[in-house]
């Protein structure tokens, strides 16, 4: 399943994927390893890819969750929020971090 947008994370997991998969894929097909290496680093790949992976996946939920959700509640937690991360300067430390 697609991550949801919220972290806008889509693209740069998409672009980490396909480097290293290339970079795998190159390695056999220009002789660097054996079928049975190729398969032992994609298995390696996916099993340290599926912890970061779903931590992007919940944290995106839940941030669409309270961007979107739709008790009065959670409107109202949402606004208080992120007024004060800005009034703390955090979200300006957020925004501007390289």
């Amino acid at each position: 399943p697609a991550s949801p947008p919220f972290l806008g994370q889509g693209a740069n997991q998409a672009v980490q994927d396909a480097y290293v998969l290339a970079r795998a894929v190159a390695d056999y097909n220009g002789g660097a390893c054996t079928r049975d290496d190729l398969v032992q680093i994609l298995r390696g790949y996916e099993d340290g890819r599926w912890p970061a992976t779903t931590a992007i996946t919940v944290k995106a939920a839940l941030l669409g969750y309270l961007e979107v959700g739709g008790a009065q509640w959670l409107a109202d937690f949402r606004d208080v929020f992120f007024e004060t991360l800005g009034k703390l300067g955090i979200a300006a430390k957020v925004y501007t971090l390289a």
